[in-house]
């Protein structure tokens, strides 16, 4: 949808959780320039370091890396994108950390 202010927008999704990663892109598709999924945090990091991402998405628990070591890799390479943190498994400490980061 032109205009719409993620139109131009790439967004990286990283969980390992292929339903919830098809329902998120799902939903934000038909908004966006781009949205790429990844099921294997390391091999996010490796994305972010490739090519040019406006946001990305994760989730707090994943198998192979943690939410929270994903966002201090990406940050310790550099990397100044915005995060969005998304978990059924957060309370007030993890969130607390998660602002932080």
């Amino acid at each position: 949808m032109p205009g719409h202010p993620l139109s131009s927008r790439r967004i990286l999704i990283v969980d390992d959780v292929p339903a919830f990663c098809q329902e998120l892109r799902g939903v934000l598709k038909p908004h966006c320039a781009s949205v790429t999924l990844c099921r294997s945090p390391l091999r996010a990091l490796r994305l972010l370091r490739q090519q040019s991402f406006d946001l990305l998405i994760t989730t707090l628990v994943m198998k192979e890396l943690g939410g929270f070591e994903l966002i201090r890799r990406s940050r310790g390479q550099g990397s100044r994108i915005p995060i969005v943190m998304i978990t059924g498994y957060g309370n007030e400490k993890t969130a607390i950390e998660a602002v932080r980061l």
